[in-house]
């Protein structure tokens, strides 16, 4: 596995799009804090509500690009 570092903006995306790309459901759900809310047509609230719909993307292990986020 790659070493991320996730206290950086561009490393904590890295790692989370790793993460769906293989399937690693409980990497992914590590990317939020326990008190999130997640916005999926409805509105998740905590790690046991948003893990439902972080199954279902990990499940299709997309392969997740994008921008490079932008620090300000």
């Amino acid at each position: 596995m790659q070493d991320f570092n996730r206290t950086t903006p561009v490393g904590a995306v890295a790692y989370f799009r790793h993460c769906i790309k293989y399937g690693n459901v409980n990497g992914a759900l590590s990317c939020f804090h326990s008190e999130a809310v997640y916005l999926d047509g409805r509105e998740l609230r905590g790690l046991d509500e948003i893990k439902t719909a972080i199954q279902a993307i990990c499940a299709l292990q997309f392969q997740i690009s994008g921008a490079t986020p932008i620090l300000h």
